[in-house]
């Protein structure tokens, strides 16, 4: 009895980090993993040279921003969306009127990661930049070229105070992109998906486990 009052006492002082342990510990649900996988089910491959009729065109699975309406258009509902393919890329680079706004570019060795910060300022309501795209291991001119358009100031203005809560209760995440996906926002489920900085350990290596293994089919 004593040790249990002691305890007690203890996480009532320490209640953060009580809170923090115990959350630690919790990992996804299945039944969120196996949406999580249906939503990254829904990823299309982009086309890289495919205009040139190439056969052997390799193609780029980006996962974020997602591609959602034909034509390789990406709506992103976020200002600083993360850029994350399923696999390294030769280049990337972000464009805006014929201008190239940032571009990185792989060594001999050293492919350019999967997963980038968003590297340039944050992306405006309606505002439209084209995201190029180089696959590892295809020649200079075989590049995907995504439209990136920025949703409404409503959607935006949204989306921020939804991340601005997440930030400060973190363990509210599993609830809110359980939420997205009943509204079929997949395009704000997939910014959720980024927002892994402030998830308990367990979540986000599962997380992380599931978008390493994750493969898009080519189109047909």
């Amino acid at each position: 009895m004593r040790n249990t009052l002691a305890s007690t006492l203890l996480c009532i002082s320490l209640a953060t980090g009580c809170t923090t342990v115990v959350a630690a510990e919790q990992t996804i649900s299945p039944t969120l993993l196996q949406r999580i996988r249906a939503l990254l089910g829904l990823v299309p491959p982009v086309a890289a040279g495919g205009s040139r009729g190439d056969s052997k065109a390799v193609n780029v699975c980006l996962i974020s921003p997602l591609v959602t309406q034909p034509g390789d258009v990406a709506v992103v509902p976020i200002p600083r969306t993360t850029i994350l393919t399923a696999q390294p890329l030769n280049e990337v680079r972000i464009e805006q009127n014929g201008q190239v706004l940032w571009q990185k570019l792989a060594s001999s060795t050293q492919p350019v990661a999967g997963r980038i910060p968003w590297p340039v300022e944050p992306v405006q309501p309606g505002e439209e930049l084209i995201l190029v795209l180089r696959p590892r291991g295809s020649s200079g001119g075989d590049v995907a070229r995504i439209r990136l358009q920025g949703a409404s100031v409503e959607v935006m203005t949204y989306t921020q105070s939804l991340l601005n809560d997440l930030h400060t209760n973190p363990w509210s995440w599993e609830a809110k992109i359980t939420k997205t996906l009943n509204d079929k926002n997949h395009a704000l489920a997939v910014a959720l998906l980024n927002e892994k900085s402030s998830l308990p350990p367990a979540q986000m290596k599962q997380l992380q486990n599931l978008v390493a293994t994750f493969s898009c089919q080519a189109k047909p």
